[in-house]
């Protein structure tokens, strides 16, 4: 079995984004500058939304995705005209701000396959739903810390 690179590259791809975020997330918690680990946050969330789709968009990521979507392009035409995709826009949103730039890549690339504006899509909503997680998450902790430590 040979390992391709795109592989190799998302492995890489995805150990930067875990040791980063988690970085930049706890150097926010405990850190003085607040501004910038917000504005690091939202860069980052953003930055690997769109790196992870770039990487799930490669041909060679997915080889049996080829066989399925050729099989199902004839029957999504014949519903395209008919009905809007709209629920495939909120369902790739929704997935993207409850679990993340990965897996809400993973929903884009698989839901929104020919959406022309997908990449401008992704980057805006990572970037708020991360300022959205930011704002729920840093209150929770500023309220909690003071009384973990009496």
């Amino acid at each position: 079995m040979k390992i391709k690179l795109i592989y190799i590259k998302a492995v890489i791809v995805y150990l930067t984004y875990a040791l980063s975020t988690k970085y930049v997330f706890l150097k926010s918690i405990t850190g003085n500058g607040e501004m910038k680990s917000i504005f690091s946050h939202i860069f980052l969330s953003a930055f690997f939304a769109l790196l992870f789709l770039y990487i799930f968009d490669n041909d060679e990521f997915f080889d049996f995705a080829k066989d399925i979507e050729k099989k199902e392009i004839k029957k999504e035409k014949k519903f395209e005209k008919k009905y809007l995709h709209y629920g495939k826009l909120f369902t790739s949103v929704t997935i993207l701000i409850l679990s993340g730039p990965m897996i809400g890549a993973l929903a884009f690339h698989f839901l929104l396959r020919r959406y022309s504006q997908r990449y401008l899509l992704i980057g805006i909503v990572a970037m708020l739903a991360s300022i959205a997680w930011l704002i729920v998450l840093r209150s929770g902790f500023v309220y909690m810390i003071p009384v973990a430590f009496k």
